[in-house]
């Protein structure tokens, strides 16, 4: 099985001083797939809440804005089936998970379901949880669910108002379907900040990202937590006991950045809010309903580019900023760029380290064996060629390395 040759190539061979060949690797020019000229118009996506390439040469996304969930096949170009997850005002889906049998999971944290679909996207399994006790990172192969809560304030914000940052503790919990929760991991979660700002003749006060801050990353790697911190110097894989399987070693030292590069940061995100204003729709008509439920007015009135124009920024940007476990269980890293100019992926295949460099405006969501998934500046989704060598994939080399062991705890029975 391809997880356990992956952490088993981790726990024998990498660590600080005898890291991994890197081999730099470009995707193809032409993508095999492209949202935007191959579906017809009415089927782009308004905004984007989650894509996972299934099996069959297909792939599933979530529509956030229209709440639709589509499976398409790449090679007839179409969608071939869809649905729409919910028609509660409050309803705020995004796609979860995939599972090994072809499942896609659909969570909705405002409502707090979480919704197992078949390949035709019939309902296979509902499950609900308290929206206020955390957020649905991922699910196991049996069905038990890996969420990320964070309960207490860890940092103290400024006492002079000015940079209220703040990073709340970041506790990890496996939950049963019968609802037994157990602690897995801790870690410290996103650099925050308080910040504030007048609309409509109020002041509202909010919660916004620091521009370059640290973060907390998580992924699901089969029974498995891949967690990482931005200032740590690894990346730690660790089975549903807790217990430390393998440990990544990446590079800790940050990029130093310019204030024009944090003036740009702050513009992407300004532009990413309001993208063709589908996510601005999105928002207002959730805050709405919810003022209409609660009797409150909780309408933004725009004020979020006006707390992201007032967030504190660092001036070192951390090496990595996402993970992803795509699904042939390889992990990629993100190497943060500060410019933008282009993403580059660090991905674990085996015991080599490729890194692998994205066109320009184009954003990792998933790969499986020889394609990658991305996303477009538009919320288009494009399906790109991986030109990994063939000894990557010699079927020698992965029986050798899944003999291991040590690795039962991710790949065969659970605790």
């Amino acid at each position: 099985m391809i997880p356990v040759a992956v952490v088993a190539a981790l726990v024998v061979g990498l660590q600080e001083a005898d890291r991994p060949q890197e081999i730099a690797l470009t995707l193809n020019d032409e993508p095999i797939f492209d949202s935007e000229v191959d579906l017809d118009s009415p089927l782009t996506v308004g905004w984007l809440d989650g894509a996972l390439l299934v099996d069959r040469g297909q792939f599933a996304f979530v529509d956030g804005l229209t709440r639709e969930i589509a499976v398409v096949d790449i090679e007839q170009r179409a969608v071939v089936a869809s649905t729409t997850t919910s028609d509660g005002q409050l309803s705020s889906v995004r796609l979860l998970d995939r599972l090994l049998s072809g499942p896609i999971v659909v969570a909705d944290q405002n409502l707090g379901t979480i919704t197992v679909y078949g390949p035709t996207l019939d309902v296979v399994s509902t499950s609900t949880f308290n929206p206020m006790s955390g957020r649905p990172v991922g699910m196991f192969p049996d069905g038990h669910v890996l969420f990320r809560r964070e309960p207490t304030a860890s940092m103290s914000p400024s006492a002079s108002g000015l940079e209220q940052r703040y990073r709340n503790q970041a506790v990890y919990d496996v939950r049963s379907p019968g609802g037994v929760s157990t602690e897995v991991a801790r870690a410290m979660g996103n650099e925050m900040a308080r910040v504030s700002a007048s609309a409509g003749g109020r002041t509202l006060a909010g919660a916004v990202k620091v521009i370059f801050g640290q973060r907390t990353l998580e992924a699901r790697l089969d029974n498995c937590l891949v967690l990482s911190q931005t200032e740590w110097d690894e990346i730690k894989v660790i089975d549903r006991s807790g217990q430390l399987v393998a440990s990544i070693p990446v590079a800790s030292r940050g990029t130093e950045v310019s204030q024009a590069d944090v003036a740009a940061r702050r513009q992407y995100r300004i532009r990413r809010l309001s993208d063709s204003g589908t996510r601005r729709r999105n928002m207002n008509r959730i805050m709405m309903a919810a003022s209409q439920r609660f009797g409150r007015d909780y309408t933004f009135d725009g004020v979020e580019s006006q707390w992201i124009m007032k967030a504190p920024a660092n001036m070192v940007a951390p090496s990595i900023d996402k993970l992803v476990v795509d699904s042939s269980h390889r992990i990629w890293a993100r190497l943060l760029s500060a410019s933008r100019d282009g993403e580059r992926w660090q991905l674990w295949n085996l015991n080599v380290a490729v890194v692998v460099r994205l066109p320009k405006e184009e954003f990792l969501v998933d790969a499986h064996r020889d394609q990658v998934l991305v996303r477009t500046e538009d919320n288009g989704l494009r399906v790109r060629h991986l030109p990994i060598h063939h000894q990557y994939r010699s079927n020698d080399r992965l029986s050798r390395i899944e003999s291991h062991p040590s690795l039962t705890r991710c790949t065969g029975e659970h605790p």
